[in-house]
């Protein structure tokens, strides 16, 4: 009686071990729906089109960003809470940047702007909430933007579009001329600007595109039978 319950006790671990192995769920990644930049210097300039996305700043007398890269994504709308947000923005090799560049994202309410009409003079008003900050990066880093403040703004705009905007931060460390040029959609030569999006649990993720991991059904069965394979073994050898 005693070997059956020490068997039942090793199953029931194998399933609650390998039930909590993987605690988060990761989603992704998604591609902007549009991107394009605009460019304060040259306000009518229409960049839609273009195969790089351009990110500049000046600090010669008082930092100014002189560009503005404009991301549009559609939020998807899963049941579980978006716990973790991260935008990856890779510095394309064909122009490293070496200067100093601290970036920051921020948002837009106005999601209605399109890559054949966007420029500096038409573009629309920045939300004022900094969602997440990025250290200098140079090629062939991404500049990686994450934090609480992110998630919850994704968590709030589920099944929507959202406009987002990285910018120089200049609350950081901005040189005197700062460029930094990324790939856009359009690029084949280089991996793109990507969102992925993470949950405590897959529970509720799985509606999202893109998904990928083991299933609940799976881990279930796995832990199932790496339990009766322990209580095998356990009560052949107590024999």
């Amino acid at each position: 009686m005693k070997k059956r319950i020490f068997s039942l006790f090793i199953l029931l671990c194998g399933v609650l071990f390998f039930g909590s192995v993987q605690s988060a769920y990761a989603v992704g990644p998604y591609t902007p729906l549009a991107d394009t930049y605009t460019l304060l210097n040259d306000p009518n300039i229409i960049a839609g089109s273009e195969l790089y996305l351009f990110l500049s700043a000046s600090n010669l007398a008082g930092c100014v960003p002189t560009s503005y890269v404009w991301l549009k994504f559609q939020v998807p709308n899963p049941s579980a809470t978006i716990a973790t947000a991260i935008l990856s923005v890779p510095i394309d090799p064909v122009y490293p940047g070496d200067e100093p560049l601290d970036m920051e994202l921020r948002s837009s309410s106005d999601t209605t702007w399109q890559e054949a009409s966007l420029n500096w003079a038409n573009q629309p008003t920045l939300d004022p909430t900094v969602l997440a900050t990025a250290s200098s990066t140079v090629a062939p880093s991404d500049a990686l933007f994450m934090g609480p403040t992110f998630a919850d703004y994704l968590n709030s705009r589920k099944g929507q579009l959202v406009s987002l905007v990285v910018k120089a931060n200049c609350n950081g460390n901005v040189s005197v001329s700062a460029d930094r040029v990324i790939p856009a959609r359009e690029n084949t030569t280089w991996h793109k600007v990507e969102l992925d999006l993470r949950s405590p649990s897959n529970v509720g993720l799985l509606d999202m595109k893109g998904s990928t991991g083991t299933q609940p059904g799976q881990i279930v069965i796995l832990g199932i039978l790496v339990g009766l394979s322990l209580a095998f073994a356990v009560g052949k050898k107590s024999y």
